[in-house]
């Protein structure tokens, strides 16, 4: 479930979801911490020892696309078709997203750093039509996503921008490859059989910032706030 809440290449590859799943279980390596697949930027990681309440006012917070309603209910209907393919479990219709950049757990007066990226980033980008032609998993996490085939330059330059506007103020960036998907299955039993029909697109007009939030059904997003891309006219 998503609610709203504004604040007062090789394409098909591996996906960022998936590769912060496989994590897992490393150490601290001096540079960036992580906890259970997350990537924690020590500067921004919440401290283990510190009070109960500080650690829960902690944000865990990534830039998203997300599909209009004709392009969810078609994901939705993919993502079906796959779970039952590959034995897997589909994520909820209202939890189809594409991640651009994955930031993590900070503190809540960190957003406002964010979103002046995030407003910088959309302001320098223009609309543009994903189109979701191919289907893939990645080894030995049992996800299966939706992805790319040929990354539009708008959606290129997007990402970078905010990689950029990212790295400058100190938050953790992706070295990897950019490889946008929407995650189709979790937990696939037979991975390998994850296939995709007839490609679903939509115009992306908008870049959002959210967070996730851990609940007994699943994990929920809350939009924290949102950007149309390209400058007003007036701007121009």
């Amino acid at each position: 479930m998503r609610s709203q809440q504004p604040l007062p290449t090789q394409p098909c590859d591996v996906p960022c979801e998936a590769r912060q799943l496989s994590r897992r279980g490393a150490a601290v390596d001096g540079a960036r911490g992580f906890a259970g697949g997350r990537i924690l930027h020590p500067k921004f990681a919440a401290n283990p020892l510190a009070p109960k309440s500080e650690r829960e006012t902690m944000l865990r917070v990534f830039f998203a696309l997300w599909p209009d309603d004709d392009a969810r209910d078609r994901l939705a209907a993919a993502a079906r078709d796959v779970a039952a393919r590959t034995q897997g479990r589909a994520p909820a219709a209202a939890n189809l997203h594409v991640t651009l950049a994955f930031i993590g757990e900070i503190a809540p007066e960190r957003i406002d750093a964010l979103c002046t990226i995030g407003a910088s980033a959309a302001a320098s980008a223009e609309p543009f039509v994903l189109r979701l032609d191919c289907a893939g998993t990645f080894r030995g996490t049992g996800i299966a996503w939706a992805g790319a085939s040929t990354l539009p330059p708008p959606l290129v330059d997007l990402a970078r921008n905010l990689a950029a506007g990212l790295g400058a103020q100190g938050f953790p960036v992706e070295q990897r490859a950019f490889a946008p998907h929407v995650t189709l299955a979790r937990r696939c039993r037979t991975p390998s059989l994850a296939r995709l029909g007839e490609p679903i697109g939509w115009t992306v007009t908008r870049l959002a910032l959210d967070a996730s939030e851990s609940a007994r059904e699943g994990p929920r997003y809350r939009e924290l706030t949102a950007w149309p891309l390209g400058r007003p006219r007036s701007d121009r």
